[in-house]
């Protein structure tokens, strides 16, 4: 005597109704295969969907399929102030934002990651499509304590620009046996006019060397500490008399010969009072001295 539901059309409108507060179960093969809770929630393979819609596929690994005739299939996210898609457009995963569609990142059949450009051809690439500097990738730690951050951009230059913040901490390459190889020059220049441009470092944070080497062997080398500075030709392994230039603090030191190879020039020496003298050598063998 009590109405439980009720089957209704009404003009172009049909209505299948529970009228209680109870779950609408839909069954097949006298198994439950989707519900609807008296809340609004819908369940697909769950009698007690805990959202609006809630699908479990059990042990099968598509959990759903959405599908479109065309060359895409999207599904539109939407909140109460704009829109995001995300999108399959052959075997490529589009992701775009606002209500026009714009792609924003796109992963392709072959898993390369393009960022601003729908046609990556490697792993990661970003690209900005752009008159003005690009701003392309920042890295930060948010961290109180240990807060920095690192910006990179192409320039209108067509410089690679790597910014830190403002903070304290730098670059650091750490590389192989190798080291690392640059094939073109390298300008380093120092934040002031009186900075050292160059500071060469030990792993330790000791004052390093710089050495020339072709192949495998190193033909040069420039060493420094707090009060020398040695130009070395040789590793003093591969050759018996290895030359050097030293410098300290007790004056100028040559392992080897001094050559001066055009006869006009000579050796300048300056007296205590300033004057300069020119210190030349005949064909014969002859020395002369003469005020510069």
């Amino acid at each position: 005597g009590t109405d439980v539901g009720f089957l209704q059309f009404k003009g172009d409108e049909a209505f299948l109704s529970n009228q209680g507060n109870g779950t609408f179960f839909f069954r097949t093969n006298n198994s439950n295969r989707m519900v609807i809770t008296g809340g609004g929630n819908v369940g697909v393979g769950t009698s007690s969907p805990t959202v609006k819609l809630d699908v479990n596929s059990g042990t099968t690994n598509s959990v759903a399929r959405f599908e479109s005739t065309d060359s895409v299939a999207r599904i539109i996210l939407k909140d109460n102030s704009g829109e995001a898609y995300l999108s399959a457009s052959g075997d490529d995963m589009v992701f775009s934002t606002s209500s026009s569609g714009s792609e924003r990142m796109r992963i392709d059949s072959a898993g390369n990651v393009g960022i601003g450009l729908s046609n990556p051809g490697y792993k990661l690439e970003v690209a900005e499509d752009t008159n003005s500097t690009a701003d392309l990738l920042m890295l930060k730690n948010s961290d109180a304590t240990y807060s920095q951050s690192w910006g990179f951009q192409s320039d209108t230059n067509k410089d690679l620009v790597i910014t830190g913040s403002s903070g304290s901490g730098g670059i650091k390459f750490v590389t192989g046996s190798r080291g690392a190889t640059f094939t073109e020059k390298v300008n380093v220049a120092g934040s002031t006019n009186n900075e050292s441009a160059l500071n060469v470092l030990t792993q330790s944070g000791s004052i390093g060397s710089i050495g020339f080497e072709t192949g495998s062997e190193i033909t040069g080398i420039i060493s420094s500490n707090t009060e020398l500075m040695e130009f070395r030709v040789g590793d003093g392994i591969g050759m018996s008399s290895p030359k050097q230039l030293k410098i300290d603090d007790n004056g100028i030191e040559v392992t080897g010969d001094v050559e001066v190879t055009n006869s006009s020039d000579g050796l300048i020496l300056k007296s205590p009072n300033g004057t300069k003298y020119r210190v030349t050598v005949s064909n014969g063998g002859t020395l002369s001295v003469s005020a510069v």
